[in-house]
């Protein structure tokens, strides 16, 4: 990483868990990475059951909205609280917020209304394999 040319353009996404042992293990990645002009994303947020203390120490620049608060949210107003929640903490936390599982013209208007900054799905486009030899 140290060589590369545009570390900036680098995220790494922590999965959001209760499984991390020794979360200094995960600060002190991050306040290297951070370093060097890399980035820190929060994966899955919403989905566990990790503590907020965390988040707070981690300082993410971008807090991924797990796609299961996603996925039904045209059909759950729980679902959009708790995500119109997580956007409200994320802005005062000044970390961006991408919503995942964006699958339909609906869930995508209901997300980009709410305020998510950042939107990633089937209904955006496939994922594509990206190869170096035909760039």
């Amino acid at each position: 990483i140290e060589n590369c040319s545009s570390p900036h353009n680098i995220i790494f996404e922590i999965l959001e868990s209760d499984f991390i042992e020794d979360f200094s293990i995960v600060e002190k990645f991050a306040s290297r990475v951070r370093k060097i002009g890399c980035q820190i994303a929060i994966d899955d947020f919403g989905s566990g059951y990790s503590s907020m203390e965390n988040i707070l120490k981690l300082k993410p620049e971008i807090i991924k909205i797990d796609g299961s608060l996603i996925k039904n949210i045209e059909k759950s107003k729980e679902s959009q609280t708790i995500v119109k929640n997580i956007i409200n903490m994320s802005k005062d936390l000044n970390a961006k917020t991408v919503a995942e599982y964006i699958h339909s013209k609906e869930v995508f208007e209901i997300t980009k209304d709410l305020g998510v900054d950042y939107l990633q799905g089937f209904y955006l486009g496939e994922p594509t394999l990206y190869d170096k030899k035909i760039a």
